[in-house]
């Protein structure tokens, strides 16, 4: 597993006190982990926008690696069912999402072939800023 996927930041348009107390996080860039132009990202990731704000609590989601959100995608939080949003990942040809549950941390694979990591730390501590992209 790429350390990128573990060493993972935040930025939310949502402040802290309007988060659910349960969500996923998902991005739809470089699916089946193909290179796509910028151009090419938007146009996957505004799809996906699309078919999320058909579910609750959708949300904007800046994530990236590292403090300094290197290699950072726009993504989405949504606090629909854990199963519709791994069958969406997939769908988007992601290798999974981000799960939080209060202050833990996961990254959940789509396929029943991995484990959940639980991301140490905490899931708070990686949020560089709220309310502010």
């Amino acid at each position: 597993m790429r350390d990128a996927f573990l060493d993972i930041h935040f930025h939310f348009e949502l402040p802290e006190d309007n988060w659910p107390k349960s969500f996923s996080v998902l991005t739809a860039y470089n699916p089946f982990n193909e290179r796509l132009t910028d151009d090419e990202n938007r146009v996957v990731n505004n799809d996906l926008f699309d078919e999320l704000t058909l579910l609750p609590q959708v949300f904007k989601v800046m994530l990236g690696s590292g403090a300094h959100m290197k290699n950072s995608e726009p993504g989405f939080g949504c606090g629909a069912r854990l199963h519709t949003l791994l069958e969406m990942a997939d769908r988007w040809g992601q290798f999974g999402l981000y799960l939080v549950v209060g202050d833990q941390l996961s990254l959940v694979p789509c396929t029943s072939d991995s484990d959940e990591i639980v991301i140490p730390g905490g899931f708070r501590k990686r949020v560089i800023k709220s309310n502010t992209y």
